[in-house]
C-alpha cells in the first residue's frame, strides 16, 4: 500500500497465485481489507486508514490473485493459476474498540464515533464484490466484534459483524455460519463462507492465512 499503486498490487497478485499453485496451494485467507488506524493492533496486515487507498490495492489485488492469464495477458477467469481469495473482516473489525484484536472477548465491540460504518463497505461494494475481472468474489471472512454507532448502540443488535441483521453492516446475510469442508484436506474453515467461486474446478487441499 505504501507504492500507492494498484498495477503494482495487481503484478504482485499474479505472481504470488503462481507460487501458491506451484506450492500445492489454492486458497488465501486474505487480503486484509480492515480500514485501520495506526492503533489498530493487526493494522500491520492492513492497507492501512485511507479508504480509496484499500479499495484500489485490494481490488487489483484479489482480481489479479483470482485470475489466470493467457501469455499475451488476457485475462482467462478461473483457472490453473487461480487463487482463491477470501476478503476479510467483513464489515468493521477495523474499528475495534482501543484497537484490541476482535478474534478475542476483549474486543467485543468496533466503535463508530462518527457513524461512518459505511465506509469501511466501500472495499468490499466498489471493490472486491465488484471486480473488473472474470472471477467475482469468491468470498470473506467475518469480523467477530458487534459493530456500535457513535452512542454505543449496537447495529441490528449484539450480533457480529456480518451476522447482524442491520441493512448496513449485515447486508450479506451469510450467518449463521455454515462450516466448509474440504474431506481430502482434513480441515473445516468455519469463520468464512465462500460466495460464488466453482467449487467444483479446483479442489482445496490447502489454505494460507
Amino acid at each position: 500500500a505504501s507504492t500507492m499503486d494498484p498495477e503494482l498490487a495487481a503484478a504482485i497478485g499474479n505472481e504470488t497465485a503462481k507460487e501458491y499453485r506451484a506450492a500445492g496451494v489454492t486458497a488465501l485467507l486474505g487480503p486484509q481489507v480492515d480500514i485501520a488506524s495506526p492503533q489498530m493492533k493487526r493494522s500491520g496486515g492492513t492497507y492501512g486508514e485511507d479508504t480509496k487507498l484499500t479499495l484500489d490495492i485490494a481490488t487489483a489485488y484479489v482480481n489479479a490473485m483470482q485470475s489466470t492469464y493467457a501469455e499475451d495477458g488476457t485475462d482467462l477467469g478461473w483457472g490453473p493459476e487461480s487463487v482463491y481469495c477470501f476478503t476479510k473482516h467483513y464489515a468493521g473489525a477495523g474499528a475495534t474498540e482501543g484497537g484490541r484484536d476482535d478474534h478475542h472477548v476483549t474486543a467485543r465491540y468496533a466503535v463508530f464515533p462518527g457513524d461512518n460504518l459505511e465506509a469501511h463497505l466501500i472495499t468490499y461494494f466498489d471493490g472486491v464484490f465488484s471486480l473488473p475481472g472474470k472471477t467475482g468474489s469468491s468470498g470473506i471472512m467475518t469480523q467477530y466484534s458487534i459493530n456500535t454507532d457513535g452512542e454505543g448502540n449496537p447495529y441490528g443488535g449484539e450480533w457480529s459483524g456480518a451476522c447482524s441483521p442491520s441493512p448496513v453492516s449485515g447486508a450479506l446475510r451469510i450467518c449463521p455460519a455454515r462450516p466448509t469442508v474440504s474431506p481430502s484436506a482434513g480441515s473445516a474453515a468455519l469463520s468464512f463462507w465462500a460466495a460464488t467461486a466453482p467449487w467444483r474446478m479446483l479442489s482445496l487441499p490447502m489454505t494460507s492465512w
